[in-house]
């Protein structure tokens, strides 16, 4: 017997003796569908919510890092700008 005819054979197996199984306890022998594993519309909405609020949080700490400390934002954009030149020299 070939490896795909084995194959097919075992699976053919298995599934009539999960069928049974199911028989036996009463439930259907099928997975669920797609429709019921799938989260409610509303959640969805809350969490875009949240990222939508960590997002902006994010932001005005930034803003408020920026405003605190300039010279820095200055000196980090120098050396990000430093280190992008080199790396596209280099290539």
């Amino acid at each position: 017997m070939s490896p795909s005819r084995a194959s097919e054979s075992e699976l053919a197996a298995l599934r009539a003796e999960l069928e049974r199984a199911s028989a036996q306890r009463g439930q259907p022998a099928s997975p669920p569908e797609p429709a019921q594993t799938e989260p409610p519309a509303g959640d969805i909405e809350r969490q875009m919510e949240e990222v939508r609020r960590a997002l902006a949080q994010h932001l005005e700490d930034a803003e408020t890092l920026a405003a605190d400390h300039p010279l820095l934002i200055v000196g980090a954009a120098f050396l990000l700008g430093f280190g992008v030149a080199r790396l596209l020299r280099r290539g």
